[in-house]
């Protein structure tokens, strides 16, 4: 009678389980995206990632005439989602650890006001988070380690080329070479030596980036016609601008890394038989600037994660295409270092637009609170 009982009372929580299941997932996404910073720009689908799954597994497991005796055995879902999380959020381990016990907490609320739930079924509930918790945080750890280490390697090999090229130009230059030779040498030299700078201060920004912190500026007085133009002047690409040259408080050499970033994106990733179009207009006091290319859109499902530090898209990965993945967060990071505001449209028919608005005056924005 009293096995009975059990079995009745375990089909009636797993049944209450699976009804109450949305219920679930959109209170605990609410409590996930109010209490972890890198959760509040998360699409849905990387936000859920496996908890619907986890959720019926656990239901599953509750009801006694189902064949599943553990929510975890015989599949990975907990060490990819820890995996995921390393690769295509800015989640720390704490943070995983914040949204498990959450899950917990609202299953908790939600199935108490609706089933009476014995001590049984609550340690198989709580042991499943638990379970999957533990699973997800080691995936995770190691996730992280393999990919600094690739990081630490491909950076290495990185600054090697212009480093070589400087030490080898120096014993030259020390040997005596031709006037002429030696003023080529200094210029190459000076581009190596901006080169390594230049990824040195990417590495710096994505991991500021990455802590949620704000990346500083110089704001100083300036016009954006001007920026724009020392920036595309050595680009071979056909570049075209149109609007009002506009004038305000912004970091020149800011923007300038910005255009860079988008334009080589344009270039790498667009129709290099059609033009790229930049575009600035004056919006309610902001300087509203975009930059359009045809070719190939971005998938929907990419969109977000361009922004993520050390993501590199399928479309960059298939094509072979170099890069660090750096660039796109950075462009936002600086974005909003200046209190603005950035988006993607990318769509087969109307090609990609990357734009952007900055406060005709950003100064009060450096000091403004950042998510951390």
């Amino acid at each position: 009678m009293t096995e009975s009982r059990s079995s009745a009372s375990g089909r009636q929580t797993s049944m209450a389980l699976m009804n109450a299941r949305e219920e679930i997932e959109k209170k605990w996404a609410a409590a996930v995206k109010q209490q972890i910073s890198s959760a509040t720009r998360l699409d849905d689908p990387i936000l859920f990632n496996y908890f619907p799954r986890l959720l019926e597994r656990i239901a599953e497991t509750l009801d006694p005439d189902s064949q599943r005796e553990d929510p975890l055995k015989g599949n990975t879902a907990a060490q990819e989602h820890g995996g995921e999380r390393a690769r295509l959020t800015n989640f720390n381990i704490s943070q995983i650890a914040t949204e498990f016990y959450l899950l917990k907490e609202t299953i908790h609320s939600v199935l108490e006001s609706k089933v009476s739930v014995t001590q049984k079924e609550w340690l198989i509930v709580d042991r499943s988070i638990d379970l999957s918790l533990r699973e997800s945080i080691t995936s995770f750890a190691l996730a992280e380690t393999y990919i600094r280490e690739q990081f630490i390697a491909m950076l290495a090999h990185d600054i090697r080329g212009p480093v070589a090229f400087i030490r080898m130009a120096t014993s030259l230059l020390m040997e005596g070479v031709e006037p002429n030779v030696a003023s080529d040498l200094y210029q190459r030299m000076a581009d190596a030596a901006e080169n390594a700078a230049t990824l040195i201060d990417n590495i710096l920004d994505a991991s500021v980036i990455k802590a949620s912190r704000r990346i500083k500026l110089g704001i100083q007085h300036c016009r954006i016609h001007e920026i724009i133009h020392k920036t595309i002047r050595n680009y071979q690409q056909d570049i075209r601008l149109e609007g009002p040259d506009l004038e305000g408080y912004w970091c020149p050499h800011g923007l300038k890394r910005i255009l860079h970033n988008l334009l080589d994106n344009a270039i790498k990733y667009g129709d290099s038989t059609q033009p790229i179009l930049i575009k600035t207009e004056q919006e309610h006091g902001a300087l509203a600037l975009s930059i359009h290319n045809r070719g190939q859109p971005i998938p929907i499902e990419e969109q977000e994660n361009i922004f993520q530090p050390f993501h590199r898209s399928q479309q960059a990965e298939e094509q072979n295409v170099k890069g660090w993945g750096f660039g796109l967060p950075i462009v936002r990071g600086i974005v909003e270092a200046h209190g603005g505001t950035i988006e993607v449209d990318s769509t087969e028919a109307l090609g990609t637009t990357i734009s952007f608005t900055l406060p005709l005056d950003a100064r009060p924005f450096q000091n403004a609170l950042t998510l951390e």
